[in-house]
């Protein structure tokens, strides 16, 4: 390695910083987000923490869900303090500012360390903080949470070689922090930094002879092991969870992208924008159009440059070249053949956000493949002639990919500016219990995340919130039906009816749900049939303007003429809100209704029933539920009936009922039932009701989603409790109960969970105070040792080394 003087070091640190601050400059001009991606929801969970809401359950969603309890914990936390403390819209741009400063320089530091150039550190520098992945999750799908852990790798990996190198406890503790942070941000990132993290380790230390490798496995495993640890008060409530919440790696899958079009497909893209901006030709197509912006492009700058160190291989064989381009290899490998062969689970992810392993590693060989190129041209021209010609290729190839986005992909406006903002802002100025204790809910039909923000800035809930996707399957099932019956306009959908059961007192219809999949004349009959429902009244009606505009890869109708040129129609309505005069928080049914059997199973039923021309929310409860065993005797002589759905036995005792008794029963007037239901507090984790003249016992509807670690109490004792449709809450209130509590008991594990996380910590603590007292101790041997025989005492000299160690 070559000796880097502190001026050179400085500038080119200086340079690093030029580059990642340019590579956010559309971050410092104002907000970049694309209103399909998950921008909404970053904001929405720093939002909720600062509310306090953690580790408390979300009054936000059909409540009863966890906030928190999968992951978005520490991105949450950082970015509620930009938030909180400078602005909801300055925070978040100064902390994606913040982020791309830290993934820059600390790319030029690691890349410096490992290739001896500052030359070379500037260019992996901006190679990094340029390329097409970056800029892809911190602008168009504005994952902030992913891009917090993007941006600390090269400071993780730096802490790590530093850790086994020097046999430091501190730089291991600062390597722990860092996949802490991500572990407790998004565990499938984690994953990612675990896998460039410990081979980057070997390839540059055990790999070139600086380290054995058995202190590198020895690190490797307490490098884990910590941050498990700390992390486990995350962890453990997330497995636990796993059987009742929806995961959705059994319903995605990844795709495989070709790698002629990693290569290619961007630079066309670029191409035949300037072809159209010129000359008004595009010859691309709509696949092509469409599919370009995720073709995780690779760089042909980068990957041109860091070709360069092959080069330099040949000239003086570097290991740690070779173990570089090795690694690239099997990144690949695992990028190509592995991963879209993998269903996109909480664990896995998309294939998108594995491109962050190769693009890690082009960056550094870039580093090597800039020193050689120096090297080269040495007689020629003057480095930084050389590292500026490179600059410039990089920022023309790579910024291009920022440049497209911003210009076709992406929203600017400031949150207030968005049109369903100003919606939101005049239901609340008509609705004097808005955010109130009998607060009902919004419901969109909208497919964007815009929704998110609608607790954040008017203080409302919203039943199809997804709060980090911590809903149980059923009641995913019943938010999905809704969707897929609105789009297809289906004439047996009753939308008051079925979305009653959310307590929706608000429903937003947006052309949206249509014109992302390019049918978008379909918005005038799904407003029709809303219309002919006679429990919702149209209160607000939205025109086209610029913000409704959308780049969505499935549209059947995306051209580029439309992208660039088009313009937002005015006659059209964009956005109707209907107000729901049927709705309910809870209800005490005429009669029980027991599905037997598989609860999606179960769902799925209850979902036809919804279909019923005569289906009134309120009139039967049905609970699901797969055995018979869960429910005992004084239950099933308080149920009417009895449905089984997949392989199930009808049960002796209960009667049996089929869909015409159900169509049948519904076609009969309703019945005035004696008891009425009234809500006395209402709280995140605990509500009270009083159910009044309660002589024969009832069962109770709650519009609360069913979680396990929730009870229901009354006269002294827990009452039982059961999923009911739509994933909700049901209760049986036995003959002369007449108040019951619902709340939420704390598990064991969470607290055991927590004491365990704890532990960690100090455990580390020690650990690194240990070895710096035991190191002090050491350092001061000699001088003990010099002064001693400055005064003439060298007579116990042997016996003094050896206990002080010398």
């Amino acid at each position: 390695m070559s000796i880097i003087s502190n001026r050179e070091n400085n500038v080119g640190f200086s340079l690093a910083l030029a580059f990642a601050l340019l590579a956010a400059v559309h971050w410092l001009l104002g907000l970049c987000y694309s209103r399909g991606y998950d921008f909404f929801l970053w904001l929405y969970n720093a939002w909720l923490f600062a509310e306090g809401n953690w580790p408390n359950w979300s009054p936000y969603s059909a409540a009863g869900q966890p906030a928190f309890k999968m992951a978005g914990f520490t991105d949450a936390v950082i970015l509620s303090l930009f938030n909180e403390g400078i602005g909801l819209e300055v925070g978040t741009r100064l902390y994606v500012v913040l982020l791309y400063v830290v993934a820059g320089t600390g790319m030029y530091v690691l890349a410096r360390k490992l290739s001896g150039s500052t030359h070379g550190a500037v260019v992996a520098s901006a190679a990094y903080s340029l390329s097409w992945f970056l800029t892809f999750t911190a602008y168009y799908q504005s994952y902030l949470s992913n891009f917090l852990s993007y941006a600390l790798m090269p400071w993780c990996a730096l802490f790590f070689i530093n850790a086994i190198r020097k046999a430091s406890r501190g730089a291991l503790l600062g390597a722990v922090c860092i996949l802490f942070i991500s572990i407790t941000s998004n565990a499938q990132v984690a994953i990612k930094v675990v896998l460039f993290v410990v081979p980057i380790a070997y390839v540059t230390l055990v790999q070139t002879g600086i380290a054995p490798r058995s202190r590198w496995l020895l690190y490797s495993a307490l490098f884990g092991l910590f941050a498990l640890w700390w992390s486990t008060f995350l962890v453990v409530p997330a497995l636990m969870m796993r059987e009742e919440v929806l995961l959705l790696g059994e319903a995605r899958g990844n795709a495989f992208i070709a790698p002629w079009l990693v290569l290619f497909w961007m630079p066309l893209y670029g191409i035949n924008f300037l072809s159209y901006w010129l000359t008004g030709f595009s010859f691309l197509g709509r696949d092509f159009l469409a599919w370009a912006v995720f073709s995780d492009y690779i760089g042909l700058s980068t990957l041109i440059v860091a070709t360069a160190s092959l080069w330099a291989y040949r000239t003086v064989p570097e290991r740690i070249i070779a173990g570089l381009w090795m690694l690239l290899a099997g990144y690949f490998f695992v990028y190509f053949a592995i991963v879209p062969n993998m269903a996109a689970s909480a664990w896995v992810g998309r294939t998108h956000n594995w491109a962050i392993l190769p693009t890690l590693i082009l960056a550094l060989l870039a580093a090597f493949g800039m020193r050689h190129m120096i090297r080269h041209f040495a007689l020629r021209l003057p480095p930084l002639i050389t590292v500026g010609a490179v600059c410039v290729a990089l920022v023309v190839d790579l910024a291009g990919v920022s440049f497209f986005l911003n210009r076709l992909a992406l929203t600017h406006a400031s949150l207030d500016e968005l049109p369903e903002v100003g919606v939101w802002k005049e239901l609340r100025a008509e609705d004097e219990d808005w955010g109130g204790d009998t607060d009902a809910r919004f419901f969109t039909y909208n497919p964007d995340h815009t929704f998110y923000l609608l607790p954040v800035l008017m203080q409302k809930s919203v039943a199809n919130i997804i709060e980090l996707r911590s809903r149980n399957w059923e009641y995913d099932s019943y938010i999905s039906y809704q969707m897929n019956a609105m789009r297809e306009v289906d004439p047996h959908y009753n939308v008051s009816e079925s979305l009653a059961l959310l307590d929706v007192e608000y429903v937003d219809l947006a052309r949206k749900l249509y014109d992302y999949r390019g049918d978008e004349q379909d918005f005038e009959r799904g407003m029709s049939h809303m219309q002919n429902d006679d429990a919702l009244e149209l209160v607000v009606a939205r025109r086209q303007n610029s913000f409704d505009a959308s780049y969505d890869a499935y549209s059947k109708n995306l051209e580029l003429s439309d992208i660039v040129d088009g313009a937002a129609d005015g006659e059209k309505l964009s956005q109707v809100v209907y107000r729901n005069h049927r709705h309910f928080w809870g209800f005490v049914a005429e009669k029980t209704i027991l599905l037997l059997g598989p609860t999606r199973l179960g769902q799925a039923f209850f979902e036809e029933v919804t279909r019923l021309p005569q289906y009134r929310a309120d009139r039967l409860l049905f609970i699901l539920s797969d055995s018979l065993e869960d429910i005992d005797s004084e239950v099933r002589s308080a149920l009417t009936a009895c449905i089984t759905v997949g392989d199930r036995e009808h049960p002796m005792g209960l009667k049996r009922w089929q869909m015409e008794d159900l169509r049948a029963f519904y076609e009969r007037a309703p019945t005035d039932t004696i008891e009425h239901l009234s809500r006395l507090q209402k709280s995140p984790e605990r509500s009270v009701y009083r159910l009044e003249a309660n002589r024969l016992g009832a069962f109770i509807f709650i519009s609360q989603q069913r979680f396990r670690d929730w009870l229901a109490w009354g006269a002294g004792r827990e009452l039982p409790a059961f999923k009911a449709q739509a994933g909700m809450t049901a209760v049986h209130v036995p003959a002369g109960v007449e108040q019951i509590e619902v709340y939420y008991r704390q598990p064991a594990y969470e607290w055991t969970a927590r004491a365990f996380s704890l532990l960690g910590f100090l455990v580390a603590i020690v650990w690194w105070l240990t070895e710096r007292f035991r190191r002090r101790t050491r350092g001061l041997a000699p001088l003990y040792l010099a002064e001693k025989i400055k005064n003439g005492s060298s007579t116990n000299y042997g016996k003094t080394a050896k206990l002080v160690g010398g």
